[in-house]
């Protein structure tokens, strides 16, 4: 069996990185760990051979595949679509006579009529629709209920082995809490469902400091002149590793209504850093972490909530040390990369 993955970037300069040890085997969603493992995988490479011209927009807005990307297809039994719906991608790769996968591609529902006739027909073109929650699963169900037919969730993981250097070398092989400092915390996050207004407004209360690791465009002026926040974003992974071990904590802080994993790789990175995590409650994320015992939810958009969680961590540093040491456990023995990737290859070798 011949699995293509088709990104909507190349992922040649991931793969790279993964291969020097500058990036975790994660990156891709699982790919790099199968490729490395003898698996039958490959990726469709360069999305368009033209970078410029009419022919290249037209392509890149509708997704449409380069001829180099279709030979490719051409070789496959399986084309697996990671992190998108396409109707014109799932059209085309039906035309070949090939088994289709849309892997991680729901997030928000459509709202417009047009959207979600659109997504209801790439859908049901689909062999599986594979999420990383259950609970995102049921709610996409209750919309689009071909799902109930080809859609199934497995587990998300992370290399958390990848990370086990740097929180030595960062601590001199003493415990991460020794190194800390009380008054800073940590946030990562580069999509559109992050809270952040709430997180400021939790700062300004507690006059704390935030290393946010983001990009500039997704935040507003307001937070963005907060003179309790520093940006950064570019970083390598292990200039990272040493802004989460200067933090007393990790915070994710989520929008409400939000139903898909939003912040499950940033809170999953700091627990492989054995930084506490402190993270917006939704039910998709209650299937992953226990309150209390791998992390400490707050309610959506509640600064009290966040203030609570946070009072917490600074005050009671046994429920830290819990904290971290159940959740580094918990990834090394339930949610890796090679567990992920695994339950991918038993759900495709399930529609053969």
């Amino acid at each position: 069996m011949n699995i293509v993955f088709d990104f909507i970037r190349s992922p040649e300069a991931r793969l790279k990185q993964v291969e020097s040890g500058l990036a975790p085997r994660e990156s891709l969603l699982g790919y790099h760990w199968l490729k490395t493992n003898n698996f039958p995988v490959s990726e469709s490479g360069s999305r368009h051979n033209i970078k410029r011209g009419f022919i290249y927009f037209v392509r890149k807005w509708i997704d449409l595949p380069s001829l180099m990307v279709l030979q490719q297809w051409r070789k496959a039994d399986v084309v697996v679509v990671a992190t998108r719906l396409s109707l014109v991608i799932a059209l085309v790769v039906k035309l070949l006579g090939k088994k289709l996968v849309f892997y991680d591609a729901m997030q928000h529902q459509p709202r417009s009529w047009h959207r979600r006739c659109l997504a209801r027909m790439s859908i049901g073109l689909a062999d599986r629709v594979i999420f990383f929650s259950a609970n995102q699963l049921k709610k996409w169900q209750h919309n689009f209920p071909v799902l109930k037919g080809n859609g199934t969730n497995i587990p998300y993981g992370i290399d958390a082995q990848f990370y086990a250097p740097m929180v030595s070398r960062f601590t001199n092989m003493v415990s991460p809490l020794t190194n800390r400092t009380e008054d800073q915390l940590i946030s990562v996050g580069r999509d559109t469902h992050r809270d952040f207004a709430t997180l400021v407004s939790a700062l300004e209360s507690l006059n704390m400091q935030l290393i946010l690791v983001t990009q500039s465009y997704l935040i507003d002026d307001s937070i963005r002149e907060s003179s309790h926040i520093t940006i950064a974003d570019d970083l390598s992974y292990q200039e990272l590793a040493g802004y989460y071990n200067q933090s007393a904590a990790t915070v994710v802080p989520i929008i409400e209504g939000t139903s898909h994993l939003s912040g499950i790789r940033a809170a999953m990175e700091s627990m492989a850093m054995k930084v506490p995590v402190i993270i917006t409650r939704n039910d998709s994320l209650e299937e992953y972490f226990n309150h209390t015992e791998t992390v400490l939810f707050y309610q959506a958009e509640d600064v009290a909530s966040l203030v609570s969680a946070i009072a917490t961590l600074r005050t009671e540093k046994p429920t830290v040390e819990r904290l971290t040491d159940r959740a580094y456990k918990m990834l090394v023995e339930k949610f890796t990369v090679e567990a992920m990737a695994l339950a991918l290859i038993s759900e495709i070798e399930s529609i053969r």
